[in-house]
């Protein structure tokens, strides 16, 4: 058994000098870094070049002939009026405050704009937004940039800890500073710290400072003027060494702007930052942009195959909600053998159809990890939507065995995504609100951008973009949903 155990620690070490480095993907790429680096700056407020008055709290910030752009600077919520139909499309459902479905977590999500997913110290997943983590904190920033605005936030605050406070105080220093203190902070002190008689010395109960009686004996070392210089001076003194845990404080941007007759929305790489303790996943952009109620019409367009719809409420909550990565899954990174009936994603596209207006989103950047989301109205809350998440960071795992002893380490990917992410909303109403109009904007787009060949020297690349313009009814499962399927 000894020699097992020291086999695996051997293979522990061994391990770690040939990963070094790739722990810390956060460490070398332009996004990485302490958010030190990058210190939050709050703005000043915009001048609103229009308003309108179905819009209250919004500021006119961007037009062209055929879009307006506006924004609530203290929710950082969007609405985007196409002039020509005079039909508005917001970032985050308006009526969402009246949503008795949606609770905790998810009742903040309908009024965020930004999710972000980061690794903790375990490998696993927690999640922040814009509205619970940045909002709430109010911690927003805009500013005009050439045609739009640019939307900054930073998530979670710095607050003071039960690490901020020394560790151990011999007798004679404990008397010192709680000579100094006033009845209400040396009964603070006492709670916070336990004698230890045979080291003539006072050890820090941090299972006492939780809540009020934390705050009570900060305060207390606050009030006598207590230095982080006097903070090391007592660490030092019993050769300890304060290094309290990093701040879990992130920041990243989003940025609108309208070009011709759609509007962009662009998460810059080199404004996610984020501690390097806890690299940041993945990044889920305006999950309700157009999202439609209980009482609306209509269906989600998703990429599945060359295109299928999800109708709206159509009660199918039972079913896990539809997630599939753009171009398929990653082969370094999938492991698993999954059956499924979804076909694979051909298309970087997504798009929400109502009664004689529409919207069709265009991964025009980092679609290579883009993953489309989707669901329906009934399950987290009320509302039918689809939106795209990218990966910043992925990880893997690497599994020791030594003399039958296993053990599973995280390895992270050793550089994050350097692509921008990037997705384009294009507005459609009238006859063209529909999924072959969709089809047919999506061909001449790509025709407009040479993202298609020739048709007579490679028509069998066609394939995709043609079943779905020229695309008929056939119904099919998806994701447990009952969807229309196009098909030629």
């Amino acid at each position: 058994m000894c020699k097992a155990r020291k086999a695996l620690l051997l293979s522990l070490v061994m391990l770690g000098s040939l990963f070094a480095g790739c722990s810390g993907p956060g460490q070398e790429a332009k996004s990485a870094g302490s958010p030190a680096a990058a210190v939050f700056e709050q703005g000043k407020p915009l001048n609103a070049a229009f308003s309108d008055s179905r819009l209250a709290g919004m500021k006119g910030v961007a037009e062209n002939g055929q879009m307006r752009l506006f924004i609530n600077e203290e929710t950082g919520e969007i609405a985007v009026l196409h002039t020509e139909s005079n039909q508005l499309w917001f970032s985050n459902p308006p009526e969402r405050d009246q949503d008795t479905l949606a609770a905790g977590v998810n009742k903040g999500l309908l009024s965020s704009q930004l999710q972000l997913d980061f690794y903790n110290s375990f490998g696993q997943i927690n999640s922040i937004n814009t509205f619970t983590d940045s909002i709430a904190y109010k911690q927003i920033s805009s500013e005009t940039i050439p045609d739009g605005v640019r939307v900054s936030y930073q998530f979670g605050t710095v607050q003071a800890s039960a690490e901020d406070l020394p560790a151990t105080l011999s007798k004679e220093r404990y008397e010192e500073l709680t000579g100094k203190m006033d009845k209400t902070g040396k009964r603070a002190v006492a709670i916070a710290y336990k004698e230890e008689t045979e080291k003539s010395a006072y050890v820090r109960n941090d299972s006492a400072l939780q809540g009020l009686q934390l705050e009570r004996a900060l305060k207390a070392f606050e009030a006598i003027g207590y230095t982080e210089e006097d903070l090391q001076k007592d660490a030092a003194e019993f050769n300890l060494e304060e290094a309290g845990e990093e701040p879990r404080i992130f920041q990243a941007a989003i940025e609108y702007t309208l070009d011709g007759d759609s509007l962009i929305a662009r998460v810059p790489v080199e404004r996610i930052y984020y501690p390097a303790e806890y690299p940041v996943n993945s990044v889920s952009l305006l999950s309700f942009f157009g999202a439609a109620g209980q009482e609306e019409k209509g269906s989600i367009l998703v990429p599945d195959g060359s295109g299928a719809l999800i109708h709206f409420n159509n009660g199918k909550t039972r079913y896990s909600a539809y997630q599939q990565t753009v171009y398929g899954t990653d082969q370094t990174m999938d492991t698993a053998d999954v059956v499924s009936r979804e076909e694979a994603v051909r298309l970087p596209v997504f798009g929400i159809l109502k009664e004689q207006k529409a919207f069709l989103g265009i991964i025009e950047e980092g679609a290579p990890v883009a993953t489309i989301n989707a669901d329906v109205a009934g399950r987290l809350n009320s509302y039918n939507y689809a939106y795209p998440s990218f990966y910043v960071v992925n990880k893997g795992s690497v599994t020791l065995d030594a003399n039958g002893q296993q053990r599973s380490l995280p390895r992270f990917q050793e550089n994050p995504m350097k692509s921008d992410f990037q997705v384009r909303y294009v507005f459609l109403t009238g006859e063209n609100a529909t999924y072959q109009g969709m089809a047919q904007y999506y061909q001449q787009y790509l025709l407009g951008k040479d993202g298609l060949p020739q048709p007579a020297a490679e028509a069998e690349d066609l394939r995709s973009i043609s079943s779905l313009t020229a695309a008929s009814r056939r119904r099919s499962m998806l994701s447990g949903f009952r969807t229309t399927r196009l098909s030629r």
